[in-house]
């Protein structure tokens, strides 16, 4: 869902506080994450980048200006050729002092669409585990919660801004939306999730995207077996964490959804 300009100054305004957790008070984080997809390779990735209130909105300000004139950037559209200044201002701008850390995970979306048409009951495996979008929306989730957790950021939650307008953003939103469910409450805790939100790249708050935006495209660019380029090697001076997941771990997820749905409906129900 691509929510209004006056909700998202809400949230914004609700997410610069904190969050009552029946001990004290919870900062909230903000990872905002992008797509990037190559189709004749398959690749397709989410990457995204993990800040605190404060540091969201320095690199905001730092981005608008870094812009000027522009209402965006789109690596995908060329825009680091055709703006070379305006790119270098931009990777200068992603340095470990301004984020806490880099996240990206992908597929390969051919095998993943080929494994999950397996069937399960009545409906294929994609029905029950979602799209490769739903899919990597979960994970990086998953793995950003993990590294809070590492890096004993314990009691922080997160708040997770995704770039609007992806053809599965509904599938992502709706099974996102069951970690408010009681059975679900594993998941909620794994990604220590605050909320979620789809938001316009040009519009209110969206500035943050382009870092990530940036990371991703580097990223599978080098997956598709182009030459790492010398802004790859500099954007992972931020500390990063990703995951490339392959057919295999794919088929082995498959068969625990496959344990758990034998006893489970899609809402984590246990049948009667």
């Amino acid at each position: 869902m691509c929510v209004p300009s006056q909700f998202i100054s809400r949230v914004s305004s609700f997410l610069s506080a904190v969050l009552p957790n029946g001990k004290g008070l919870v900062m909230v984080l903000r990872l905002y994450a992008d797509e990037s997809a190559d189709d004749m390779s398959g690749v397709f990735r989410i990457s995204g980048y993990l800040m605190t209130d404060a540091q969201w909105k320095s690199l905001d300000e730092k981005i608008g200006a870094a812009l000027g004139p522009l209402k965006g950037f789109h690596m995908k559209d060329g825009d680091h050729k055709k703006h070379p200044e305006t790119y270098r201002l931009l990777l200068n701008l992603i340095v470990p002092k301004a984020i806490l850390a880099g996240f990206s995970v992908s597929v390969n979306k051919h095998e993943y669409d080929k494994i999950l048409s397996e069937r399960q009951g009545q409906q294929t495996m994609k029905y029950w585990m979602g799209s490769s979008y739903a899919f990597l929306v979960q994970s990086i989730m998953a793995i950003c919660g993990e590294w809070c957790r590492e890096h004993a950021l314990t009691e922080e939650l997160i708040a997770y801004f995704f770039e609007a307008g992806h053809p599965s953003e509904g599938d992502a939103n709706a099974l996102v939306g069951l970690f408010q469910e009681p059975q679900y409450k594993d998941h909620l805790l794994t990604a220590r999730y605050a909320s979620h939100t789809f938001l316009a790249k040009e519009g209110p708050i969206s500035n943050v995207l382009i870092p990530s935006d940036i990371l991703a495209w580097h990223l599978t660019n080098r997956q598709r077996g182009k030459n790492q380029m010398e802004e790859l090697t500099t954007l992972l001076h931020v500390q990063t964490k990703y995951i490339d997941y392959n057919a295999d771990e794919i088929r082995k997820m498959v068969i625990q959804f496959k344990k758990r749905w034998q006893t489970h409906d899609k809402l984590g129900r246990p049948r009667k």
